[in-house]
Formats: structure tokens, C-alpha cells, sequence
């Protein structure tokens, strides 16, 4: 968020605050669904834990669906990306955990951990362009370095799902 308020204009070509709105977005949904996969693997709930991995991506693509006829803007299509991390909230499982109280351990350290795995994930999944973008680089060779590392990252997700079921054996360590 820093850096997109810093470089804003050189990063997105805009210096409005909308830009490091969506990346703080991004950054809590992103946050949010990998504690929320966690917590429904960790219970076994895999079901559900599908549920909320597929729900991210219909929000975005419905509300991608929905820009492209009102706002096709790169701001519109922003916000849409940003949107997918409400399947957390609307999904009643996860939700119902999120509000549970009395938590027998707390799960500061997990959090914590959790957070930095992602702000690691992100940075080697999204970093490139950034860096490419902050240091000059012509729209066309961001946007191939993005879509390079976009076709690398579908191992990557294979791996984020295969990890849902190890998460649940490894909690009971």
C-alpha cells in the first residue's frame, strides 16, 4: 500500500487514491481467504473450503461481467478483481466460525505467519510487473511479464488446493 501510494502515478498512471484502495483491499481479502481455506480445511470442511475458492472466482468474473458492460475501465475492472474476496463473508459455514468466540488457543502467531506467507506469495506472484512498471517499463513488456507469470501461476494454485488437505493433519501436530 505504501509503495502504491509513493509510485502511484508511475505504477498506474493515475495519482488518485482509488489505486492504493484496491491494493489495501486486495492485500485484507487476500489475507482473509487464505485464513478462511485454513479454517475450513482445518475442520475438514473441504466441501466448503471448494465452495469458497470457487465463490472468489464467480464474484470477480459476475462482477468483471457486470464492468465490462457499465464501466470498462482498467478502475472498473480493478474494483471487480478486488471483489472476490466477499466469498469469504457470504459464505454461512465460515462466517459462523469468523464471529465464534472463546477461542481455545490464540491464533495471533497463525495469523501472523498467515499474513506474511501471503504478502510472500503475492510479492513473487505480482512483484515483477511492479518492479518492471516502477522502473520504466513500457506497458507491453508489464503487461508480458504479468501474463507470464499469470500462466506460471496456475501450479501454484493446484499447490494452494493439494495444501487444503494437508492443513487439517498438520494442525493436529
Amino acid at each position: 500500500v505504501a509503495v502504491a501510494l509513493t509510485l502511484g502515478n508511475r505504477l498506474f498512471g493515475s495519482s488518485s487514491l482509488l489505486w492504493p484502495s484496491i491494493v489495501a483491499v486486495l492485500a485484507v481479502g487476500t489475507a482473509l481467504l487464505g485464513l478462511g481455506r485454513g479454517l475450513l480445511a482445518g475442520r475438514g470442511s473441504f466441501v466448503a473450503a471448494a465452495t469458497v475458492i470457487g465463490g472468489e472466482n464467480l464474484v470477480r468474473l459476475a462482477a468483471a461481467a457486470v464492468v465490462a458492460v457499465v464501466w470498462a475501465t482498467p478502475e472498473g475492472f480493478a474494483v471487480a478483481m478486488a471483489t472476490g474476496s466477499l466469498a469469504v463473508a457470504a459464505h454461512p459455514v465460515l462466517a459462523s466460525d469468523l464471529r465464534r468466540r472463546g477461542s481455545p488457543r490464540p491464533a495471533v502467531g497463525l495469523v501472523g505467519a498467515s499474513a506474511v506467507g501471503s504478502v510472500l506469495s503475492q510479492s513473487v506472484l505480482h512483484g515483477g510487473p511492479v518492479v518492471l512498471a516502477a522502473l520504466g517499463g513500457t506497458p507491453a513488456t508489464v503487461t508480458i511479464l504479468f501474463s507470464t507469470l499469470a500462466l506460471f501461476r496456475a501450479p501454484h494454485l493446484i499447490a494452494v488446493g493439494l495444501t487444503l488437505r494437508s492443513t487439517g493433519p498438520m494442525s493436529r501436530l
